[in-house]
């Protein structure tokens, strides 16, 4: 009955397996925890630099795939979902570490980029700032916001941004003063801070 458990490139297998696990066959399940869990361990590793938590969001992601099956719309592959899963709850996970570390009030009234940086990474604890904030960021133009991204809510440095994108630190640091000063401009605005 479960003859085609392993994941080939052809993605037949993937598909039966998948459909399957859907089902609620805990072998499949199994089948495919075990083939991705390590892989998933290492990615989430490179979001954030401590194997426990790295494990602890891939296990959180196994279980919620197994909760949420009946409803789950794979519409890439398995691997693609799972590795997806597994980032998004990665940098959920750095956003709320990051929040309550910072305070919003102290940042507004400041005008370096640090504290741009800690009203971003702040902008959960407060959902209309938060909408406000992903707003302006969705504004700033497609190749400034790629590099905001990258270095606040994946925590790459100047340099690996520079190379992950082919492009010089120096355009990335001209980058980022164009996203902190856009982001500090429209919040000042909005909040009215002198």
């Amino acid at each position: 009955m479960n003859n085609c458990f392993a994941i080939t490139n052809d993605g037949c297998c993937n598909k039966i397996l998948v459909q399957q696990f859907i089902q609620g066959n805990t072998q499949s399940f199994e089948t495919i925890f075990h083939t991705y869990y390590v892989a998933l361990c290492n990615h989430a590793f490179t979001f954030v630099k401590n194997k426990q938590l790295a494990e602890d969001i891939v296990s959180d992601v196994f279980t919620k795939i197994w909760e949420k099956r009946d409803s789950i719309n794979i519409e890439t592959s398995l691997k693609s979902y799972l590795f997806k899963s597994v980032s998004n709850l990665c940098i959920d996970t750095l956003r709320k570490a990051y929040y309550k570390k910072m305070n919003f009030q102290d940042s507004l009234e400041t005008n370096t980029p640090t504290q741009v940086t800690t009203i971003y990474q702040d902008y959960t604890e407060n959902k209309e700032l938060g909408n406000y904030i992903e707003k302006a960021i969705a504004a700033l133009p497609k190749q400034c916001q790629l590099i905001f991204r990258l270095s606040k809510e994946l925590g790459l440095k100047y340099a690996e941004i520079s190379q992950l994108l082919n492009i010089s630190v120096k355009t990335v640091e001209a980058q980022m003063t164009k996203a902190f000063k856009t982001l500090k401009a429209s919040l000042m605005q909005e909040y009215a801070v002198a």
